[in-house]
């Protein structure tokens, strides 16, 4: 189609600035066929009218290969008289094909020419198409992807020839749904000796946890898409961290009441995350269990309550994605008042007190509980 889209501008141009501009053109330019199948060799005059023939040359031969519309009837003389070999046509007065019916090896790297006594057309040789015959896939070599880093993925195709094409695709959890990817891939081209090419194709993603178990593929082809050779699927496997831990029926921050030397129970729990979290507490506590289900991680703390004790943490760690979160409760262990004890000047003081006559005394009386509780001061009567 590019050719044709060339050539037609020529001809404006000419016409345009008055002049006569005439060319003969050979199409298709890139010639592949396949073994044993029919392949079509097209030669146009642009810029002519009515031409009641054309000359072939075949190899650089110049043999009287011709082909004539007169009496409105088409015919090929030389080699191309042989109808088993190939058929001629003269779809219009300006254009005449060739029809090779079942190409065959020996009509690899053939060169094809077309001319009158004034102008030759350019030189097509016929080429066997070289179908891909294989495509290798190559990942990242860590298990994990962490989510939102970039990721560069390769596709490698066997030597083909005309060029192999490769296109990129993402495949949901159940494999029936499936999307191309048309954005942030790139090409470089390894050509060989006898022509063939090989291509490999890098691609740059930024996964997130929305495509979390799907599988990429590329697939590569010549000419039809239809028998595309497949990749192996690469599986991606995102990192991304977990919710923010929960203490169950706590909020963060929220207070936590028991008596002193009870049994305190907390249970924490983490939600989602690849891989889950690793589930830890800071709380003084006696060992713990951990359960998974669902996609939860759940630990449950147990402990002895003393005073003193301020706070329960629960930590979240998650190496992947580099993040920590902690959900904390305060811890207030309640306790009975103990025996008062009355102090003078710090000092501790009991039964017989010995005062000056007329000589303030300060005697200070304490004890401590939780929650607080009030001193009653009785007075000995006089």
């Amino acid at each position: 189609m590019q050719d044709w889209k060339f050539h037609f501008s020529i001809l404006a141009l000419c016409f345009i600035q008055g002049i006569s501009c005439q060319s003969i053109v050979l199409t298709p330019t890139k010639a592949y066929a396949d073994i044993n199948e029919t392949f079509t060799l097209t030669c146009t005059y642009i810029g002519y009218n009515n031409v009641a023939g054309t000359k072939w040359n075949v190899n650089n031969q110049y043999t009287p290969t011709t082909i004539r519309h007169q009496d409105n009837t088409c015919s090929g003389n030389g080699i191309l008289a042989d109808d088993n070999i190939y058929r001629v046509g003269c779809p219009t007065d300006t254009s005449f094909t060739v029809t090779i019916l079942r190409v065959q090896q020996e009509d690899v790297n053939i060169q094809w020419q077309c001319f009158d006594i004034h102008r030759k057309s350019n030189t097509v040789e016929i080429l066997v198409k070289i179908a891909v015959a294989k495509v290798a896939l190559s990942g990242p070599s860590l298990s994990f992807m962490k989510e939102h880093s970039r990721q560069t993925i390769k596709c490698k195709t066997s030597p083909g020839r005309p060029q192999p094409r490769v296109s990129w695709y993402l495949y949901e959890t159940n494999e029936s749904v499936k999307h191309k990817i048309t954005v942030n891939s790139s090409q470089i081209l390894n050509n060989s000796e006898d022509g063939l090419v090989a291509v490999e194709s890098t691609l740059q993603i930024y996964p997130n946890r929305s495509i979390n178990n799907w599988m990429l593929s590329c697939e590569a082809w010549i000419d039809d898409e239809t028998r595309a050779v497949h990749s192996n699927r690469l599986t991606l496997n995102i990192a991304y961290p977990p919710e923010k831990p929960v203490i169950m029926g706590f909020t963060d921050g929220e207070k936590y009441s028991l008596i002193e030397s009870e049994i305190g129970k907390l249970s924490c729990s983490s939600h989602g995350g690849n891989p889950l979290a690793n589930l830890t507490w800071n709380c003084n506590s006696k060992p713990t269990s951990i359960t998974i289900e669902d996609k939860t991680v759940s630990s449950t703390v147990t402990w002895s309550g003393v005073r003193g004790q301020s706070s329960c943490l629960c930590i979240s760690h998650h190496s992947w994605s580099g993040t920590m979160q902690t959900t904390t409760v305060m811890i207030d262990v309640l306790y009975p008042p103990n025996k008062p004890a009355m102090t003078i000047s710090n000092k501790t003081v009991s039964n017989v007190i010995n005062v000056i006559l007329s000589k303030n005394l300060q005697v200070k009386c304490e004890s401590k509980s939780n929650p607080r509780f009030k001193l009653l001061h009785m007075d000995r009567p006089s």
